[in-house]
C-alpha cells in the first residue's frame, strides 16, 4: 500500500520547476536516521490569473509551461474541473456538467479543505475534481503529463505523491495508482495503488451554495515503492482504479515527483589499529523518510591503496550479495531496502600490514541508486616495542620473631626484547608489619600500599629498592605464623609476557616462650624450649 504522511504536505503555492534536477536528496553524517525526500517536480494548479472563466485539466497550463491530460471518462461529468471555492457558486456550463450546483458546490468544499490541509487561505486553493456525476468505468488515467519533463541525472530513485480531498466514503473509495512515464512514455506501476479514504484527518469545511457544511478525509499520499531512473526525461500518471460512480468522489492537489535516493554512509571500526590488525569497514544504506522500497542499488568501493580485505563481509540488506575476496582491494555490494526499512548495513573487515592513515571517500565509489558518503579514515600504527620487567621480592629471613627487623629487597628486571619507557611497582604492606620505611623513588599511602616508579630501563638492567619494616604480629594459640609479601610491577610498555611481573617472599615467624634457668626468668625462641625440657628431664 501506500503510505500517509501525517504531516501537512507542504507550503503554499509550490510552483512547477522548469525541468528536474536530480541532486543528493540527502547528506551524509546521519547513518540509520532516515532525511526528507527531495522534491524535484511540483504541479499546485495555481496558476491561475483569475478565478474565471473555469478550465478543464487540458486548459490549464503550469507555472513552467508544462501542460497535462487525461482519459475521457475524467473529463466529463463533474471530473476533471481546475476548481476553487472562490469561483461562482452556480455557473451554468459546471452546474449542468455535474448534473446540479450543489454537486459542484462539493467540488469546491474539497478545493477549500485541500488548502485548508496545506495552510495557504482555502478560498484561495486550486484542485482537480474528480466528483463522479457519472460511471467512469474502470481503469482510466485520472492525470497525466502531457508531455515528459526534463531532467538532469541518472541513478536515481524517484517516486510521486498526491494530496487527496474526499467525500461520501461510507460508498466505494477511490483507488488510485501512480506510474512512472520514460523517454518512449511507457508507463511503469510505482508502488500500490493507493485509497483515496484512506487518511484519518478530516477538515470541516462550511456551506458553498448549495451543498451543506460537510467534512472531508485529506491527506498527503506517497507511494510505498520508487523507480531507479536513467534517461532524459520523466513523466507521471495517475489511473483510479475504481470504476464505480457510486462514491468515488474526490478531488487532487499538489502532484509531486520525489528524488527518494538513500543515503550511504561507510565507518571504520576501530578507527585506530595496530599493522596486520583488522578494522570493520561499515556501510549504512539509509532510507529517506517516507520509507519507500528501493530495489536494485548497488555500489562498488574501490578500497585505498595499501589497504585489503581480510575476510568474509556480511549483510542485513533484503536479496543482498557482497562480493569481497580476502586480500582484495575492492567491495561489491547489490541489495534492496523493503517498504517500511529505515536502513540496512554492510560490514566488511579490513587490514593494512603498512602503518598509515587510509581515506575512504566519494571519490572511491561506483554508485547506482544511492548517494554518496563523507570521508571515513582508517589508520594503522605499528606495534609498541615490547618490554618484558620481572619482579623479584627477597629478604634474608626465612623466620623471624616479633620484634625483629627485616628488609626486603624488590628488584625490578627488563628481560627484553626492547628498553623500558617507565615502571611502576606496588606492595601492599601486610597486617603484622609496623615502622615500614620506604627509599627514594617509593611512597607508603594512607592505604598501606606501597608505589615505586621508575623512568627508563635498558634491556638486561635491574634496579632495587630496600623496604624495611618491624615484625609485630603472632598467633595466640603459640604456633607459628607465616608472613606472606607480594610485590608486582607494571610497565608503561606493552608486556609480552606478564606472568613474572608479581613475585612474594613468606616467612615464618616464631612466638617467644620463657625460660627459667636458677631462678632467672628470660625470653627465648622455639630453640630455648627445647633447651629447657632438657634442663628438666635431667
Amino acid at each position: 500500500m501506500f503510505r500517509r504522511a501525517s504531516a501537512v504536505a507542504g507550503v503554499a503555492a509550490i510552483a512547477a520547476a522548469t525541468g528536474a534536477t536530480f541532486a543528493s536528496a540527502t547528506t551524509p553524517g546521519s547513518p540509520g536516521t532516515p532525511q526528507p525526500p527531495t522534491t524535484i517536480y511540483a504541479e499546485n494548479f495555481q496558476n491561475r490569473p483569475a478565478a474565471t472563466p473555469i478550465v478543464r485539466l487540458p486548459q490549464y497550463t503550469g507555472a513552467s509551461g508544462q501542460t497535462y491530460t487525461a482519459d475521457a471518462q475524467w473529463l466529463r461529468q463533474c471530473n476533471g474541473w481546475i476548481a476553487s471555492s472562490s469561483q461562482p457558486a452556480a455557473p451554468t456550463t459546471q452546474a449542468n456538467d455535474c448534473g446540479n450546483a450543489a454537486t459542484w458546490n462539493a467540488v469546491q468544499q474539497m478545493a477549500y479543505a485541500l488548502g485548508s490541509y496545506t495552510g495557504i487561505a482555502p478560498g484561495s486553493n486550486y484542485a482537480v475534481s474528480a466528483m463522479t456525476s457519472g460511471d467512469p468505468g474502470a481503469p482510466h488515467v485520472e492525470f497525466k503529463t502531457a508531455s515528459n519533463i526534463p531532467f538532469s541525472g541518472s541513478n536515481r530513485f524517484v517516486t510521486f505523491s498526491v494530496d487527496v480531498a474526499a467525500i461520501n466514503c461510507f460508498a466505494n473509495h477511490p483507488l488510485l495508482q501512480f506510474s512512472l512515464l520514460n523517454d518512449a512514455g511507457t508507463a511503469t506501476p510505482v508502488g500500490s495503488q493507493i485509497d483515496g479514504c484512506g487518511a484519518t484527518r478530516t477538515i470541516n469545511v462550511p456551506q458553498i451554495g448549495a451543498a451543506p457544511a460537510k467534512t472531508a478525509q485529506v491527506g498527503t499520499y506517497t507511494s510505498n515503492g520508487a523507480v531507479l531512473v536513467n534517461g532524459s526525461s520523466i513523466g507521471v500518471q495517475m489511473v483510479n482504479n475504481q470504476g464505480s460512480g457510486t462514491g468515488n468522489d474526490h478531488a487532487f492537489d499538489n502532484i509531486k515527483i520525489l528524488d527518494v535516493t538513500p543515503q550511504l554512509d561507510k565507518s571504520f571500526s576501530p578507527a585506530q589499529v595496530e599493522t596486520g590488525g583488522t578494522s570493520t569497514l561499515t556501510f549504512t544504506i539509509t532510507n529517506t523518510s517516507e520509507l519507500a522500497a528501493k530495489n536494485g542499488w548497488s555500489f562498488t568501493d574501490a578500497l585505498p591503496a595499501g589497504l585489503t580485505v581480510a575476510g568474509a563481509g556480511s549483510t542485513t540488506c533484503p536479496s543482498g550479495t557482497v562480493t569481497a575476496p580476502s586480500g582484495g582491494s575492492s567491495v561489491e555490494v547489490k541489495g534492496n531496502l523493503n517498504a517500511g526499512m529505515a536502513s540496512c548495513t554492510v560490514s566488511v573487515p579490513v587490514t593494512s600490514g603498512t602503518a598509515g592513515s587510509y581515506t575512504n571517500g566519494p571519490g572511491n565509489l561506483s554508485l547506482v541508486g544511492l548517494n554518496p558518503p563523507a570521508n571515513t579514515t582508517v589508520t594503522f600504527v605499528d606495534p609498541a616495542p615490547s618490554a618484558d620487567l620481572a619482579m623479584a621480592k627477597t629478604a634474608p629471613q626465612d623466620e623471624v620473631q616479633p620484634g625483629d627487623q627485616i628488609t626486603y629487597t624488590l628488584t625490578v628486571m627488563n628481560l627484553g626484547p626492547a628498553a623500558s619507557t617507565g615502571y611502576t611497582v606496588t606492595d601492599p604492606v601486610p597486617a603484622g608489619l609496623i615502622n615500614v620505611q620506604v627509599p627514594a623513588g617509593c611512597v607508603l599511602g594512607s592505604d598501606s600500599v606501597i608505589t615505586c616508579t621508575g623512568d627508563s630501563l635498558a634491556v638486561g638492567d635491574s634496579v632495587s629498592y630496600d623496604i624495611t619494616a618491624t615484625v609485630n604480629t603472632v598467633n595466640q594459640d603459640g604456633s607459628a605464623k607465616y608472613l606472606t609479601n607480594a610485590a608486582t610491577v607494571t610497565g608503561d610498555d606493552p608486556d609480552p609476557d606478564t606472568s613474572n611481573n608479581t613475585s612474594a617472599k613468606t616467612v615464618k615467624v616464631v612466638p617467644m616462650v620463657s625460660l627459667v634457668v636458677g631462678g632467672v626468668t628470660a625470653l627465648a625462641g622455639a630453640g630455648a624450649w627445647f633447651l629447657r625440657r632438657r634442663l628438666i628431664a635431667s
